[in-house]
């Protein structure tokens, strides 16, 4: 069973240093043409996300809400210039920390390690279409690490990071650029799609 995990472009709001709004949608314009192998499922956290992938991929999409980014509570659609120094070196330091009605790095990563745990038994490999952030929990959590490594780890948005499980969970590639050369090394040629 393996995970093909693309790492979808930053939402526009995080690119100008504002926590995204919960129905954010993405700047789609500069998303790069993809390879995407037919046969298999596509998978998103966000409902936002599932018309422009299924016109990206040409499959059909479907939302898990366990695989969406981190919840920042109150703080969606603020600058980060906006909260207290503590406050946000808290929120850079402490993976413990909750912005207020929000959910902490570590909340983020529990519930993604009971995702991958539900899915372990899956007999057919699957797509990820997910934010980069959740692509690093994953990574992580298959390297046996948690929320406390996130700063050690930058997924490219736009990047192929391929996962496998048999008996355990296993990194088989990490923030492969997207093109038909490395599409093929991952998925295999067309005539195997």
């Amino acid at each position: 069973m393996k995970l093909f995990c693309f790492a979808l472009s930053s939402l526009p709001s995080s690119k100008r240093s504002i926590f995204p709004p919960k129905d954010e949608l993405r700047d789609v314009a500069s998303t790069e043409p993809a390879l995407w192998p037919k046969s298999l499922p596509i998978l998103t956290g966000r409902a936002t996300d599932v018309a422009w992938l299924e016109a990206y991929s040409e499959c059909v999409v479907t939302v898990d809400e366990r695989l969406r980014g981190r919840d920042y509570g109150d703080w969606c659609g603020q600058s980060l210039k906006a909260l207290s120094p503590g406050s946000l070196s808290e929120w850079m330091t402490d993976p413990d920390f909750s912005p207020p009605s929000g959910e902490s790095q570590k909340g983020m990563y529990v519930r993604l390690a009971e995702w991958l745990s539900d899915i372990s038994d899956a007999k057919k490999s699957v797509i990820l279409g997910v934010d980069a952030d959740v692509v690093r929990g994953l990574v992580l959590l298959a390297m046996g690490l948690n929320a406390e490594a996130a700063g050690k780890l930058d997924i490219l948005p736009q990047s192929w990071n391929v996962l496998s499980f048999y008996r355990t969970w296993r990194v088989q590639a990490l923030s492969v650029p997207d093109n038909k050369i490395t599409s093929e090394i991952i998925f295999g040629s067309e005539s195997d799609r």
